[in-house]
């Protein structure tokens, strides 16, 4: 009897430690997935400032880099 209850226990335990493995890995993923989204919105604004001549003229505060 005393064996049957530890092993329910020790399974009980094993399914706490995998949903917490689970629970870590998906805030990971997640964390990475805002990170990389972060850093693309970034690159994204900054190719902005460098924009061909013609559009140079007519924004002011953009950094002008030749088109070729």
């Amino acid at each position: 009897m005393t064996d049957a209850i530890w092993s329910r226990l020790l399974e009980v335990r094993n399914m706490f430690v995998l949903a917490r493995r689970f629970t870590i890995l998906a805030l990971g993923s997640a964390l990475f997935a805002f990170a990389m989204a972060g850093a693309v919105e970034m690159n994204r604004h900054e190719s902005n400032r460098y924009q061909p001549l013609a559009y140079c003229s007519t924004v002011s505060g953009y950094k002008c880099v030749s088109s070729l």
